[in-house]
C-alpha cells in the first residue's frame, strides 16, 4: 500500500516543519527505492510514500487559487463516471482528474456526507489554509487505515501508527488496549496502543479547527436497504455479480496479474475468475513459519490448479526465525501496530515481479467469513446484547481476562463490548456488524497473516525486489 502523513502545526516555521515531515516520513519508507513527494507551506506539510511511481495509488493536490491541499491513499473505482455527473451539473465549470480533486470537490462543495456516493477503499487528508480547517476521513469501513495525535497547537497525521509514536513526546501505553490486544487479539473502538494517538473511524470524515474536533459519519449499516422479498438463489447471484465487478475493475487495466494461492475458497475463486478474463497470471504461494501438514495440503493444490489453468506457480519461502515462540508472540500481539515491513510480509512481496502491478488474494474473506454466517446457537440469542457479548467473549477464559486486567477502575471488557453492541442500529443482526465494525477492520490489520488477506494491491520496483531479496 502507498502510504500518506503530514501535519499543520501553527507554532513552528515552513522549515522546521518541513523537517518535521520528514520524521514522520522516514519510518514508513521500509526500503531505498520507495518515492516520496513532499510540500510545506506556512504552518503545514504533507507527503505521501510510493512503492512504485508508475503505478499510482495516492495523489497530492494542491488548488493554486484557493491553496487546499488534499491528499489521497487507495482508488476508487468510480471517479470516471462520478466526473462526467459533476461535469454536466456544473455546465463544464468543473472538470475532475483524479480521486483527490474529487475528494476536495465533494467535500468543500457538498459536504462530508456526499463520500457515500464512492466506491473504493482509501484513506485522506484536506486542507483549507483560509479557514484552517483540517479534514481526515476513511472508507466505509476503515480499510485503509489512518491515525492522528492532536496538541493545542497541532495536528499529526499517518497511515502507520509507528510514524506518530516515533516522533510523539511523553508517549504513555494504552492500558485498556493492552488489555484487549491480549485477550481478544484486535482493539475495540478507535484507540490504538498508545494514550494520545487515535484511527480515523470507518466512514467517518474529522475535521479539526482551532482545537476541535467535528465527527461526521457519512454512511452506517442503517443505510443498507434489505429486501425481504429477495429469495436465497437471488443473493447468490447477487454476491456472484458483485463479485466478478470488483475483480474486473481492479484488474481492467493490467494483462498480467499475480495471485496468492492458497488452498482456501476465496483465492481459488479470484484466480479462476482471473482466468476467465484472460490474464497473464503468476500464483504464488507461501509458507507457513514452520512447516505443517496443512500447509503440504495447500501447497499441493495450488501446484495442481496451477498446472490445470497453465499458469505459473512459485513458492515464497519465509524466514524461519530462530527463536519461534518469540515469532508466535509477535504474530498475535504484533505491537507495532499495523505496519506491513515485518518479515511475514516483505518476504512474500519481494517475490512479486515488477510487471504484474495489482496482487490478488482473499480480500479478507477468510476473516470476513465470521461475521457472514450464524450458528443456530448464535440465531437463539441475536436479538439480546448482553447474551451476544457473553458469546463474544466466550472463547476467552475469565482467568485470562482477569489476569490481564491492568486497571481496575476501568470499564470491564464485557461492559466495552455491550457499549458497542447497544450503539449499533437496530438489525436482525448485530453481532455481524460488530465483526465487522470491530473485529474484522483492526484484525485484517493487526494479525500479519490477516494482512496479507487485506493485500489486494502490491506494487514494487525492480531495485526494490533485488533489495529486498539481497536480505
Amino acid at each position: 500500500m502507498s502510504r500518506i502523513c503530514g501535519m499543520v502545526d501553527n507554532r513552528n516555521r515552513e522549515e522546521q516543519i518541513s523537517i518535521l515531515l520528514k520524521n514522520l516520513i522516514q519510518p514508513m519508507v521500509h526500503a531505498p527505492s520507495f518515492k516520496t513527494e513532499e510540500v510545506s507551506d506556512k504552518n503545514c506539510a504533507f507527503a505521501h510514500i510510493l512503492h512504485n511511481p508508475d503505478y499510482i495509488s495516492s495523489y497530492l493536490q494542491n488548488d493554486k487559487v484557493t491553496g487546499v491541499y488534499c491528499l489521497f491513499n487507495g482508488y476508487l473505482t468510480n471517479v470516471e463516471s462520478m466526473s462526467q455527473t459533476i461535469r454536466q451539473e456544473t455546465n463544464n465549470r468543473i472538470i475532475i482528474t483524479n480521486p483527490a480533486e474529487l475528494i476536495s470537490y465533494l467535500i468543500l462543495e457538498k459536504g462530508p456526507h456526499a463520500l457515500i456516493e464512492l466506491n473504493g477503499i482509501f484513506s485522506f487528508a484536506l486542507w483549507q489554509p483560509l479557514e484552517q480547517n483540517l479534514w481526515l476521513g476513511v472508507d466505509r469501513y476503515g480499510i485503509r487505515p489512518l491515525y492522528y495525535s492532536q496538541q493545542s497547537h497541532a495536528v499529526k497525521f499517518a497511515s502507520e501508527v509507528k510514524a506518530l509514536s516515533l516522533t510523539e513526546s511523553a508517549l504513555k501505553a494504552n492500558n485498556l488496549a493492552i488489555e484487549e490486544m491480549f485477550v481478544l487479539g484486535y482493539l475495540l473502538d478507535d484507540k490504538t496502543m498508545y494514550q494520545n494517538i487515535y484511527r480515523v473511524p470507518p466512514a467517518t470524515v474529522l475535521k479539526f479547527h482551532q482545537n476541535k474536533i467535528e465527527k461526521f459519519r457519512y454512511w452506517w449499516y442503517d443505510k443498507i436497504q434489505i429486501d425481504n422479498s429477495l429469495t436465497v438463489d437471488d443473493y447468490v447471484v447477487e454476491n456472484d455479480r458483485l463479485f466478478r465487478s470488483v475483480i474486473n475493475n481492479i484488474s481492467k487495466d493490467f494483462s498480467k496479474v499475480s495471485c496468492l494461492l492458497s488452498a482456501g475458497y476465496d483465492s481459488r475463486r479470484i484466480i479462476l475468475e482471473l482466468d476467465k478474463l484472460g490474464k497473464d497470471i503468476h500464483a504464488f504461494t507461501t509458507a507457513h513459519s514452520k512447516a505443517s501438514n496443512l500447509y503440504e495440503i495447500e501447497l499441493a493444490i495450488s501446484k495442481h490448479l496451477s498446472a490445470e489453468l497453465k499458469i505459473n506457480h512459485s513458492t515464497v519461502e519465509h524466514a524461519v526465525p530462530k527463536d519461534v515462540p518469540k515469532n508466535l508472540f509477535y504474530m498475535y500481539t504484533f505491537l507495532d501496530c499495523e505496519a506491513d515491513e515485518h518479515h511475514f510480509i516483505m518476504n512474500l512481496l519481494s517475490s512479486i515481479p515488477a510487471d504484474s502491478p495489482p496482487s490478488f488474494d482473499g480480500m479478507g474473506g477468510d476473516i470476513f467469513i465470521n461475521g457472514h454466517f450464524l450458528y443456530k446457537s448464535m440465531l437463539d440469542i441475536i436479538h439480546d446484547n448482553k447474551k451476544v457479548t457473553q458469546k463474544i467473549l466466550a472463547p476467552y477464559p475469565n482467568l485470562l481476562q482477569s489476569y490481564i486486567k491492568i486497571d481496575s477502575h476501568q470499564p470491564t471488557l464485557e461492559e466495552r463490548i455491550l457499549k458497542i453492541l447497544n450503539g449499533l442500529p437496530d438489525s436482525p443482526n448485530k453481532f455481524t456488524q460488530y465483526v465487522f465494525t470491530t473485529r474484522t477492520r483492526r484484525e485484517i490489520s493487526i494479525s500479519p497473516y490477516g494482512l496479507l488477506n487485506l493485500k489486494i494491491e502490491s506494487f514494487r520496483s525492480e531495485e526494490h525486489t533485488s533489495e529486498l531479496q539481497s536480505h
